[in-house]
């Protein structure tokens, strides 16, 4: 057994322990824990791929709420930091947040709230809006607050879908719509890139115009919500040197880069105001030779790059948003499944109760032409 000695109840009194005392222990030094270190780590480990970015401020607004406020002083800095991380990502499956400095802003509010006072509550707003920098101004902070607190967000969006879904004319599923544009923007917030897979007329295309115009909407500003800025890119739709460039031979040159589609319309994206999210879709089929384009283009979580053959990059930390937009998965590697997120699509047809019956066309003479097997069945 061991007994380590922190403290005793004659440290005013006594600075140092007696010498008999002393004889019997050996002094050893402890390191203050890196408070960055573990928060990031956890982050790391519960999903948030902003976690470098997000530890300090989570670490900085914990222990100024714990060194300002008496009722947090008898609890571990480490369990406060824990308790919170945990309980967001809890959140984060329930409501809809327009950033994860929104979603921990949220939980440390409420989480310090329950033990403290009316005026007491004004302060910890203070501290948690200097530790996260969400808006400009402290009145348009405690705002925000408040609507998430009311859910007011998942509310007004829902309502924007089914608006927009009315505005078509068309009889569609409109809740299993609005669950799907909810599913892609929550998938957009936690990824670089999202994977849309389905069937032919199963809502690919719709959910994503659905999503650009509820970000559109006038109502959703008070959020802070960017639009999107979309490029499209039909990548089976052309030569692969002309759409994703090759190595051509200039006689007074040499070998020189001749670019494809895919740097002009990255180049054209990167150009966007920065009011807007700068969104690249491609539409097409995923074989073998795109799975492999895309697991270079996205690059790995580390270096926050989007890498191209042509040794071009752009940074992902510039809002860039990728959606692949394709009917089958059938040959995407797991290297290439890890690098996005996965949203899958159901036909709409196939929701319908009634069971669907396919045309079946047989020809009374097989054995003759085609032609002549329907002329010689209507002379007869």
């Amino acid at each position: 057994s061991r007994v380590f000695i922190t403290s005793h109840y004659l440290q005013d009194k006594m600075k140092e322990f007696p010498p008999q005392l002393r004889s019997c222990i050996r002094p050893t030094a402890l390191m203050k824990p890196d408070y960055n270190r573990y928060t990031e780590v956890l982050l790391f480990s519960i999903g948030f791929k902003d976690a470098r970015l997000l530890s300090p401020k989570i670490t900085s607004t914990v222990h100024t709420i714990a060194n300002f406020f008496n009722n947090f002083k008898n609890v571990s800095v480490l369990y406060n930091i824990s308790y919170i991380c945990k309980t967001a990502r809890k959140n984060k499956d329930l409501m809809i947040f327009p950033s994860d400095e929104c979603l921990f802003a949220f939980t440390i509010y409420h989480w310090c709230k329950l033990t403290l006072s009316e005026n007491e509550r004004n302060v910890l707003m203070e501290f948690i809006f200097s530790g996260f920098k969400i808006k400009e101004k402290f009145e348009d902070f405690v705002e925000l607050i408040d609507s998430l607190s009311k859910n007011e967000f998942n509310d007004l969006f829902m309502k924007i879908v089914d608006d927009e879904i009315k505005k078509l004319n068309v009889e569609l599923p409109a809740d299993y719509l609005i669950d799907q544009v909810i599913s892609l923007y929550y998938m957009l917030l936690r990824n670089d890139c999202v994977t849309i897979s389905g069937p032919s007329f199963s809502g690919k295309s719709l959910i994503i115009q659905l999503l650009k115009k509820c970000l559109e909407n006038s109502e959703t500003h008070n959020f802070q919500l960017k639009p999107f800025a979309i490029k499209t890119i039909y990548h089976a739709s052309d030569d692969k040197p002309h759409m994703f460039g090759t190595v051509a031979n200039d006689l007074s040159l040499g070998q020189i880069w001749s670019y494809g589609q895919i740097q002009s319309v990255l180049t054209s994206l990167m150009s966007v105001p920065s009011e807007f999210t700068p969104v690249l879709l491609f539409n097409g089929p995923i074989s073998s030779y795109y799975t492999d384009f895309f697991i270079q283009f996205l690059g790995s979580p580390s270096n926050r790059l989007c890498q191209l053959n042509s040794l071009d990059s752009y940074p992902k930390n510039c809002g860039l948003k990728i959606i692949i937009e394709t009917d089958s998965l059938s040959e995407a590697s797991p290297a290439f499944l890890t690098r996005c997120g996965i949203l899958t699509m159901k036909n709409v047809q196939n929701i319908s109760p009634l069971p669907i019956v396919s045309p079946v066309f047989r020809l009374t003479h097989p054995t003759l032409p085609l032609s002549r097997a329907i002329t010689f069945v209507k002379s007869r």
